[in-house]
């Protein structure tokens, strides 16, 4: 019964239960994204030009792909929407994206996303990925660090 209980915590928290495989640029992903499906990836330099209660998408030299929005914690996606729904964003909308690669209508995208606000190329490829840490519920302090999507009560803190 604890295994099952273990196992069920961990299907709940798949940034938790996947590290990264592979970290790349956005333009990378664009070309080499449909070997990755199903992969738990790190993309740097992302430019969101979009963003819906539906997808992001990140936009990058050549092309762009979309980000799954619907499991993105609530600040994020507020913050995406508020500052990233036009074309003429500035650097307030680069970011570097941890997810597992999916295909999004037919082409690779991202889906159980991460958003580290204020990308800058060629740094995630160096930086491990983030730290997650559970929050209980009864814990009184909050997250000290970003916050990334949870289970029920539960929450995920980036250190």
């Amino acid at each position: 019964m604890r295994f099952l209980l273990v196992l069920g915590a961990l299907a709940a928290f798949p940034a938790v239960a996947q590290p990264v495989q592979r970290h790349l640029s956005a333009t990378d992903f664009l070309v080499d994204g449909a070997d990755l499906i199903d992969k738990r990836v790190a993309v740097s330099d992302c430019r969101i030009v979009t963003a819906s209660t539906s997808f992001l998408q990140c936009s990058t030299n050549g092309g762009s792909f979309m980000i799954d929005s619907t499991g993105l914690d609530k600040e994020t996606l507020r913050r995406a929407i508020k500052a990233c729904s036009s074309v003429l964003t500035g650097p307030q909308c680069q970011a570097d994206v941890y997810g597992t690669a999916f295909y999004f209508h037919g082409k690779p995208g991202l889906r159980d996303a991460v958003i580290s606000w204020g990308g800058r190329s060629g740094v995630i490829s160096a930086a491990p990925a983030p730290a997650y840490r559970r929050q209980e519920p009864s814990q009184p302090e909050p997250c000290r660090g970003r916050m990334a999507r949870g289970a029920g009560s539960v929450t995920m803190c980036i250190e």
